[in-house]
C-alpha cells in the first residue's frame, strides 16, 4: 500500500484542521495554530517570477496526464479504487483514483495522498473554505420555508446521512468570443407588421468561467452553485486540504474549453439581441458564426459543502457554495396537495372570470393562469439547473458591435380579432 501524509502539530504531535474561520492549522487536542507558510509541504505548486509575482500557467492544449493509481495487491486497472495506510494508526483507505485528501474512517485524522500531486494534476490555485458547516444546516432550513407542495413529512421527517467538505476542481478559462449572429426583427403598425432580417457583429472578453473537471460530481449541481468568485483564489498549497475531501481533475482542459466556449457564445448572442430589441417589438434569434478564441486556462479548488439526506427509503442531495454561501437542492414535490390546489385554482377562477366576462372562454383563460402561478410557485422547488451561459464572467465594459445591418424582408397584415 501506498503511503500518506498526516498533518502534525508541532506542538503536541496530534492531528491538525484548516480552521475556517483563522485560515490557520489548528490542533484537535492543544488547540495550538499555525500559518500554512509554518508547516508548508506541497512539491511544485507554487510558481513564482523573480518580481515574486505569482505566474499563471496555461492548461489550454495541454497533453492530459494520467491519474496516478495505487493498487492492492492482486487489484489491477479495473479497480475502482486505489488503496493507501493511514500514517497516524495504519489503516487500509480505500478511495476513488481522483481523491488527494480525505479523512481517515478509523482514526478521525486528515489525510492527504501527496504522491497523486504531480505534473499539470497540481491545482495551480485554491478559494479556501469560508462558510462554516453549521451554516449550512440553517441555509437547508431556510431551503425549505415557503414551498407549499414540498411534503410536511419530507420536513418533519428527513434526515441527514452525511455532511462533507470537499474542495472540487474546476477549470478555469479566459476567453474571448467573436463573431456574428442574424436575428428576425418585427416591428409593429396599427394595421402591419414590417419583418427586418438584423445582422449584428461584435466581440466581448470573459473571465474565469468555471467549468467542473471532475466527474465524480453532479454538473448541474455545481453550475447551480455559481457564480463562484475568483479573486479570492491563492497559490495552491496542500495544508489548505487538511479536514475536507479534494479531488483532481478527470475531465481534461479541452472538454471543459468546449463547454465554456458555448457558455460564452450564448451570453455574447444576448449581448448582440439587446442592441436590436429596443429598436423593434419583437426579436427572434435564428443564426449564429460565433467563436471563441484567446483561451487560456487554470486549474482551481472551488470549497463546497455537500449534504445527504433519506426520507421515505430515498437519498436526496444539496450543496452550499463554501464561497458565497448559495444553497441548491431538489425537494419531493406532494402531488395530492399540488393537482388539489390546482383544480379548486382553477374552478374558483373560472367561476370569478365567467361572473365578470359571460364568456366561456374565461375558463379556458382561467385554467392557463393556474396552471401558470402553480407552476411559478413550484419552480422554487427545483433549483439544481445546468447553466446555459457565462452572463457571471463576461466583461460587459470590453463589448463592442463591429457591424450593423438591417435589410428589409416583407409586411403581412396584422390579423383581426
Amino acid at each position: 500500500m501506498a503511503e500518506s501524509i498526516n498533518y502534525k502539530c508541532p506542538a503536541c504531535g496530534g492531528a491538525m484542521d484548516f480552521d475556517i474561520k483563522t485560515h490557520k492549522l489548528k490542533c484537535q487536542f492543544c488547540d495550538s495554530e499555525f500559518t500554512v507558510d509554518d508547516v508548508v509541504a506541497t512539491k511544485g505548486a507554487k510558481k513564482f517570477n523573480k518580481d515574486g509575482e505569482f505566474v499563471r500557467k496555461n492548461h489550454f492544449n495541454e497533453p492530459e496526464e494520467p491519474i496516478v493509481r495505487h493498487l492492492a495487491p492482486g487489484d489491477d486497472e479495473t479497480c475502482k479504487y486505489d488503496t493507501y495506510a493511514c500514517k497516524q494508526c495504519g489503516g487500509e483507505i480505500q478511495i476513488p483514483p481522483t481523491v488527494i485528501s480525505t479523512i481517515c474512517p478509523y482514526c478521525g485524522n486528515n489525510v492527504v495522498f501527496y504522491d497523486k500531486l504531480i505534473g499539470n494534476h497540481i491545482p495551480d490555485l485554491v478559494v479556501p473554505f469560508k462558510i462554516e458547516k453549521f451554516a449550512l444546516k440553517e441555509a437547508y432550513q431556510q431551503h425549505l420555508k415557503f414551498k407549499p407542495f414540498v411534503p410536511g413529512k419530507f420536513k418533519r421527517e428527513n434526515t441527514f446521512e452525511q455532511i462533507r467538505g470537499y474542495y472540487i476542481p474546476f477549470w478555469i478559462y479566459d476567453l474571448k468570443a467573436e463573431g456574428g449572429a442574424t436575428f428576425k426583427a418585427e416591428r409593429e403598425d396599427p394595421q402591419k407588421v414590417s419583418v427586418y432580417k438584423a445582422h449584428r457583429r461584435g466581440y466581448m472578453l470573459f473571465e474565469s468561467i468555471p467549468e467542473d473537471s471532475s466527474k465524480f460530481f453532479d454538473d448541474a449541481m455545481t453550475e447551480s452553485l455559481e457564480p463562484f468568485v475568483f479573486n479570492d483564489a491563492i497559490p495552491f498549497e496542500t495544508e489548505y486540504l487538511s479536514g475536507f475531501e479534494a479531488h483532481v481533475y478527470d475531465e481534461s482542459c479541452d472538454e471543459g474549453a468546449e463547454k465554456a466556449s458555448n457558455r460564452a457564445a450564448m451570453t455574447l448572442i444576448d449581448a448582440l439581441q439587446e442592441t436590436v430589441s429596443h429598436m423593434y417589438s419583437r426579436v427572434t434569434f435564428e443564426s449564429d458564426d460565433i467563436k471563441t478564441t484567446d483561451i487560456q486556462a487554470q486549474s482551481v479548488l472551488y470549497p463546497i459543502w455537500m449534504l445527504t439526506t433519506k426520507w421515505n427509503g430515498e437519498e436526496y442531495y444539496f450543496a452550499m457554495n463554501a464561497q458565497t454561501g448559495t444553497f441548491v437542492g431538489n425537494l419531493p414535490r406532494n402531488n395530492v396537495v399540488y393537482f388539489l390546489s390546482l383544480s379548486i385554482s382553477t374552478l374558483l377562477l373560472g367561476w370569478l372570470f365567467f361572473a365578470m366576462f359571460e364568456d366561456w372562454v374565461a375558463l379556458v383563460v382561467a385554467a392557463i393562469l393556474a396552471v401558470g402561478i402553480h407552476m411559478a410557485i413550484d419552480s422554487s422547488r427545483v433549483s439544481v439547473k445546468r447553466a446555459s451561459k457565462a452572463t457571471n464572467y463576461g466583461k460587459t465594459e470590453t463589448f463592442r458591435i463591429t457591424y450593423s445591418d438591417d435589410v428589409f424582408s416583407h409586411t403581412y397584415q396584422k390579423s383581426r380579432r
